[in-house]
């Protein structure tokens, strides 16, 4: 098995690409012994972004996406503007991202943004094709269109076809939809995950707290496009709660040590309020305001 890295960003120019190691078998339910594991290695795309590619479309290839069939680990990469169009011509598991992924494979802290995956009636996702039996953790899928049988999610297309092979998915999140949800058993195994969520710093937020479940990671910023990693020039987002007669009235994402301008009022997410400390619980900064202040 072979590993690899990003060092810097990576424009294609809009060249056609050859997926990477993409199977001439579908996987159906797991009954058969899998011959044909994939990528095996560890891909690590160090936070860098891979744009503009059109995926190669060909009837011998089963998978198919930068990556066609992972059993090993994709992590850490943004796809921006990837597309793959086999117009429903033929079957298989497609995506921006990893056509197909299988038992011990990993996606993790991936964003697929402004992208298209065209597969009329077939199985198809933005950040995966379909998962059967492995792990897709903390990734994103914004502005994406994913043309395929109208069973399947959009983040990823099948996650388990309810037999031997499920997939699971955890604090992810998609502007539609991240998983399957009808009768066939497309929803696989899903924990702290959000459909329908397009606001970039909240997403962030989520993902920094596992759908705001645990105490802020501090590991995902925000560009004006898509989540990004956190660091020195981008810092990691968090949660301003507004209460009200100890009511939720208002959330407010930001990064931190930002200003936070509320009615004329400058406070600091991470610092102070009305010359106060603020304690961070489960990550986030609770700011009580007084009720003179509210809206």
């Amino acid at each position: 098995k072979l590993n690899g890295f990003l060092e810097a960003d990576i424009d294609m120019g809009g060249e056609e690409i050859a997926p990477i190691r993409p199977s001439s078998v579908i996987i159906y339910d797991g009954s058969s012994e899998i011959t044909e594991l994939g990528y095996l290695g560890e891909f690590d795309g160090q936070n860098h972004k891979i744009s503009n590619y059109t995926v190669r479309v060909s009837s011998d290839e089963a998978s198919a996406g930068l990556f066609g069939t992972v059993s090993g680990t994709v992590k850490n990469v943004i796809i921006d503007n990837a597309h793959y169009d086999n117009s429903g011509e033929f079957d298989g598991r497609f995506s921006a991202l990893v056509g197909q992924l299988l038992t011990n494979g990993v996606i993790e802290n991936c964003v697929v943004v402004n992208s298209t995956v065209e597969a009329d009636a077939r199985v198809a996702g933005a950040v995966a094709g379909c998962n059967f039996g492995g792990s897709i953790n903390n990734c994103v899928s914004l502005n994406n269109t994913v043309t395929a049988d109208s069973r399947i999610g959009n983040l990823v297309g099948d996650n388990g076809n309810g037999k031997k092979l499920v997939g699971t998915v955890t604090n992810s999140y998609s502007d539609k939809s991240v998983v399957g949800t009808t009768s066939k058993s497309l929803k696989g195994n899903t924990s702290n995950c959000r459909d329908n969520v397009t606001d970039i710093n909240q997403i962030a937020y989520l993902l920094n707290t596992q759908n705001g479940t645990t105490e802020n990671s501090g590991i995902w910023s925000a560009s004006s496009e898509y989540p990004i990693g956190a660091d020195e020039s981008n810092k990691a987002v968090y949660g301003i709660i507004e209460y009200k007669n100890g009511v939720v009235t208002n959330t407010y994402y930001v990064k931190g040590g930002a200003t936070f301008t509320f009615d004329d009022k400058e406070y600091y997410t991470n610092v102070m309020f009305n010359n106060e400390s603020i304690a961070a619980e489960n990550g986030v900064y609770s700011i009580i305001v007084p009720e003179q202040d509210s809206r």
